[in-house]
């Protein structure tokens, strides 16, 4: 393309090159494509389901683990602003929705917020919308505690983070918020607030002219490249374990005891498999008989399609990998994506999440279970190196939709998903969970309860 000499100035204020700006255009003009899957991760099949006894082994493995120092640090989402929350709001509003405002408002955790409206729900929704749809979704107040003073999601989350057992915490928030945030919750220690990094903006196409979007003024538009963005936020963290939850998935105080324990789990699990890699490996390196046959059977677990690997350098490649243990839930027939039998770069098959744009014609039905609730990560590879998770990402696995900017329509990139293309080159475990740990709120009434 013909770039202009301000076009290149720009990506280099990035960090950009020339050529990561072609291979975005190049991904625009294309758009997504749908991933190679192999079938849907089914319990027995990529999906493992605990008994009480065997939740609570690796509750009590974790426990022990973080006695002994090992450490691990809260990672949560929450980039995006309260708009979509409250978008049923907006005028003209829609007499099922008003009717349903009418009956709930007083339940909602803000609602003493407000004077009495005396029955006039258009001039409550606009009072609710001009007082939250431009904040964080952190800050929007998801509950009230036991003196009726409302607690904000930001809020709810650390508080269940510290009935955890604490340590550090980071928040990913819009750029806008940075500096007023470490203010507001300016006596939280060991908390982070972080944005997404410039790098990972992206380009836009504008299809009616066939070429990179550009403003008004004739600069190109530059746009946060989705969650996948936060990977760079997530490889920069110091500790060698990370627990991760969206920021909308947020309970009040009488669930934080069966949520913790099941995060306990997934973190227990998490530690058990890295020390059983080890022991595998360190039997392969001494050439100990049977280990390959031991080495083949854990790895199996966790790849499809490859060939038994010969050599120490052909069990490396598989095993000096990022590893997640990620909690899922049921599916009860809700459209969506969720965890399926994926291609990775190499071909070979890995239980990976896809979303439901990305599935092949047909595939979508066959998902049993939802996106990862939590997810329990470590960077650590064989020797205990940290490795850089970046590597291990699929660049193919973007996403494109089409959306309105500025009353102009466009088609806009994201980075491959956080847990999605981002992570499909990992080892991978899910592990269904119960549906009373998942409290998503996406919209204004999910929050009357």
């Amino acid at each position: 393309m013909d770039w202009k000499k301000e076009d290149v100035k720009a990506f280099a204020e990035r960090g950009w090159t020339v050529e990561e700006a072609e291979r975005q255009a190049m991904q625009l003009r294309e758009g997504h494509r749908v991933r190679r899957v192999e079938g849907a991760c089914t319990l027995g099949s990529g999906v493992a389901q605990w008994s009480e006894r065997e939740r609570e082994e690796r509750v009590a493995y974790a426990r022990e683990q973080v006695r002994g120092g090992r450490q691990v640090a809260g990672f949560v989402p929450a980039s995006g602003a309260a708009t979509r929350m409250f978008n049923d709001l907006h005028a003209p509003m829609r007499s099922e929705v008003a009717a349903r405002l009418a009956a709930v408002w007083r339940s909602l955790p803000f609602a003493g917020q407000f004077a009495e409206v005396e029955g006039n729900i258009g001039q409550l929704a606009g009072q609710i919308l001009d007082r939250f749809a431009a904040l964080p979704k952190g800050e929007v107040p998801f509950f009230t505690d036991a003196a009726g003073t409302p607690q904000t999601a930001f809020e709810a989350h650390r508080a269940e983070w510290e009935a955890l057992g604490g340590g550090p915490l980071v928040f990913t928030v819009p750029p806008a918020f940075r500096s007023d945030l470490p203010v507001r919750y300016a006596d939280w220690v060991d908390v982070r607030w972080e944005v997404q990094h410039a790098s990972t903006d992206t380009l836009a196409w504008n299809p009616a002219r066939d070429e990179v979007a550009r403003n008004a003024k004739g600069e190109l538009l530059f746009r946060p490249g989705g969650h996948g963005a936060l990977l760079e936020n997530l490889a920069s963290m110091e500790v060698p374990a990370v627990v991760i939850r969206n920021i909308d998935n947020a309970v009040d105080s009488t669930r934080y005891d069966e949520r913790n324990a099941w995060r306990a789990a997934l973190m227990g699990t998490l530690w058990h498999l890295e020390d059983e890699r080890a022991a595998l490996w360190e039997r392969l390196r001494r050439g100990e008989p049977e280990a390959d046959a031991s080495a083949w059977a854990w790895l199996s677990r966790f790849v499809q399609g490859a060939d038994r690997p010969r050599t120490l350098e052909q069990w490396r490649y598989h095993l000096n990998r990022p590893m997640r243990v990620a909690g899922v839930v049921p599916n009860t027939g809700q459209p969506g994506g969720g965890p399926f039998w994926v291609a990775d770069v190499d071909g070979f098959f890995r239980p990976g999440i896809v979303e439901a744009a990305e599935l092949p014609d047909g595939k979508v039905a066959a998902g049993t279970h939802f996106n990862p609730v939590d997810l329990a990560v470590s960077f650590l590879g064989l020797e205990g190196a940290r490795l850089d998770i970046r590597a291990f990402a699929d660049e193919r696995a973007f996403f494109t939709a089409e959306k309105v900017v500025d009353g102009v329509p466009l088609r806009i990139l994201e980075r491959p998903g956080l847990w999605n293309g981002s992570m499909s080159g990992w080892l991978t475990r899910f592990v269904e969970l119960p549906s009373e740990v998942f409290a998503p709120v996406k919209t204004v009434f999910d929050l009357a309860r």
